[in-house]
């Protein structure tokens, strides 16, 4: 929090935590107290965050209040808008934000000896890249030695560096450490080969290839057999059916730039962020510089990939 928000004594901090998260929360505010900082906790249960339509007007009087918001929420599909809404209020309210979904004290622990200055520097570079990109193709591997590429529109949105210091009104990501954008939502075209991980599951001598047409992730007639696969477009269907179809747009590109994570998890917040790994996102990208609003998911996807190109000029991948 020091690094990363400015975090001092005389400052406020809201925190923000469920059900899942609560033990997180208790020993975050135990230091900030150990540091004279003030907080004001506030507790929202997962249950209840899923049937949410309208931010509780507490909220947002606490967050005028703060300087810093920790938002540890537990990291689930439905509890997306939830999420989103409380990151918008903090921003609006011009808090500096560190959003922590699925946070807990294994993942604070693998990220506690980052060297933030060198992924500070790995996430600038990236996102100045994106920033004056305009098209980017992703190349990817299947387990038969297939090749894939993916393409997206890039120009006009901003590059976001998920891992320096921020200002008030920004968000960050944490754990933290990527590089992302939002491409143009009509614009994701061909096929992507995910070797990494998938949300809950780590795909190990296992590769799941997905395809787009004109932003959209298109569902096979017939549904994988296999599992987590079915499960992740089962998952992607249903919220898409709820929200008009803007669930199953792409909606993020990013590279990882942390090099304290040595291996996947199968947590979102913990592998986009590794190092030499690459991910989309599905689904809301609002926060992120998108118009793609008020989709009821945000599912990140982890990769590794052969090439990633923008603007045909090939990026290297441990800058």
């Amino acid at each position: 929090m020091k690094q990363l928000a400015g975090a001092e004594a005389g400052m406020t901090v809201a925190v923000v935590s469920d059900n899942r998260t609560y033990d997180t929360m208790h020993h975050a505010c135990m230091v900030l107290h150990g540091n004279e900082i003030d907080f004001i906790a506030l507790h929202y249960p997962t249950v209840l965050q899923r049937e949410m339509k309208r931010l509780p007007s507490i909220y947002h009087s606490v967050l005028a209040q703060a300087d810093i918001c920790l938002t540890m929420f537990t990291e689930a599909a439905p509890n997306t808008h939830f999420r989103t809404q409380v990151v918008g209020a903090a921003m609006q309210s011009g808090c500096k934000v560190l959003h922590m979904p699925g946070i807990d004290s294994e993942i604070v622990s693998m990220c506690a000896d980052a060297e933030y200055a060198d992924v500070g520097r790995r996430v600038v570079h990236y996102a100045e890249l994106l920033t004056l990109g305009r098209e980017v193709e992703i190349h990817t591997r299947d387990t038969s030695g297939k090749t894939h590429k993916l393409e997206c529109l890039i120009e006009e949105r901003i590059g976001h560096p998920d891992g320096c210091p921020i200002d008030f009104g920004e968000v960050m990501n944490f754990p933290t450490g990527e590089a992302y954008i939002a491409p143009i939502e009509d614009s994701a075209t061909g096929t992507i080969a995910l070797n990494g991980s998938i949300p809950s599951h780590v795909l190990e001598d296992e590769a799941y290839v997905l395809r787009f047409e004109n932003g959209v992730l298109q569902f096979p007639k017939n549904p994988p057999s296999e599992m987590p696969l079915r499960g992740l477009l089962e998952t992607i269907s249903q919220a898409a059916a709820l929200d008009e179809g803007r669930s199953a747009i792409l909606g993020e590109f990013g590279l990882g730039c942390n090099s304290s994570f040595e291996r996947l998890t199968g947590r979102e917040i913990v592998d986009e962020k590794a190092l030499g790994t690459a991910h989309i996102g599905v689904g809301d990208n609002e926060a992120l510089g998108g118009k793609n609003c008020n989709a009821r998911v945000h599912l990140d996807l982890v990769f590794y990939p052969d090439r990633i190109l923008i603007d045909g000029v090939a990026v290297s991948l441990d800058y």
